[in-house]
């Protein structure tokens, strides 16, 4: 049996056809870069999803257990949101398209 590690972060991060077309894999690979330099990656699993629904959108990337929904990722905001989001609990405002704690963006 295999044993459950505690995690402080699960990012899921599109990379179907139109987010991968917009950088989604780029962004994966920037955000992986990023907690392992952070000495993150064993605290912080990461999936890549087929779809998030918001094509156009996108790169998109979603940070649980907060529920902060990214929109338009690049590299450099994979890895502020690994600064700020992952290790400070802070939301990277300009790129949130919606805050499941009740903020969609916006609305601030």
């Amino acid at each position: 049996m295999s044993h459950l590690k505690k995690l402080d972060a699960h990012v899921l991060i599109c990379t179907h056809q139109t987010c991968r077309k917009q950088g989604g894999r780029r962004v994966a690979k920037e955000l992986k870069r990023a907690l392992k330099a952070n000495d993150l990656r064993k605290s912080v699993m990461i999936t890549e999803v087929d779809c998030l629904d918001q094509c156009g959108r996108g790169p998109l990337m979603v940070v649980y257990p907060d529920g902060v929904w990214y929109g338009r990722m690049d590299e450099e905001s994979a890895r502020e949101i690994v600064e700020q989001q992952i290790k400070k609990g802070r939301t990277v405002e300009q790129k949130v398209l919606y805050d499941m704690r009740g903020k969609e963006a916006g609305s601030r």
